[in-house]
């Protein structure tokens, strides 16, 4: 990883947060705008009109991309659990304390059974 990967994954909660503050206040203030100037016709509020517009669907665009931008604890699961799942310790490691602890269970359950009787 370079240094600037690294940097914008730590980085992603602070993207989420400034992306999701951005679209919900570009949302209301843009329908508050738009139902304000319903009904005018002077031009300078049809441009204000225009401008809140835009505001709702910048901030429309935003909600998605807020939702979408990962954390960094995800980002560091994407990241790092193929890589997990790939090393040979756990593909060859797993299956061995697998059956370690079937055989200390089943040990466990005869001695108990044993005792009881």
């Amino acid at each position: 990883m370079t240094a600037v990967q690294i940097w914008l994954w730590l980085r992603l909660d602070a993207i989420g947060l400034l992306l999701t503050i951005g679209a919900l206040c570009g949302i209301m203030l843009g329908i508050v705008g738009v139902v304000l100037t319903i009904g005018e016709h002077d031009p300078d509020v049809q441009k204000l009109r225009r401008w809140c517009r835009a505001i709702l669907i910048l901030g429309l665009i935003c909600l998605p991309l807020a939702v979408l931008c990962p954390t960094t604890k995800q980002m560091a699961v994407i990241y790092v659990a193929p890589k997990l799942i790939e090393s040979s310790a756990v593909t060859n490691d797993i299956p061995e304390l697998y059956d370690m602890a079937v055989e200390c269970l089943k040990y466990k359950m005869a001695t108990a059974k044993a005792v009881s009787e």
